[in-house]
């Protein structure tokens, strides 16, 4: 696979993490209980949603594209 279509996957699962992150799913007023790993679930899931974003930005790191060296020599 390509450095671009990686990338671009990378982008793509970061909007849909951050959209998940403070849709319904995750954010529900009032509600303590379910837990997740010990904690309340918006709490949990929070962190999960944490952890996924700096691997994402790992990831990025390693997989970006690099327009931006091309660029600055023009």
């Amino acid at each position: 696979m390509k450095k671009e279509n990686i990338w671009t996957i990378i982008k793509l699962v970061t909007i849909i993490l951050c959209m998940v992150a403070f849709s319904p799913i995750v954010v529900s007023p009032r509600e303590h209980l379910p837990y997740l790993i010990g904690l309340p679930f918006s709490l949990g899931a929070g962190i999960l949603v944490s952890i996924g974003l700096i691997l994402l930005v790992i990831l990025g790191a390693c997989f970006a594209t690099q327009n931006n060296e091309n660029n600055e020599g023009a």
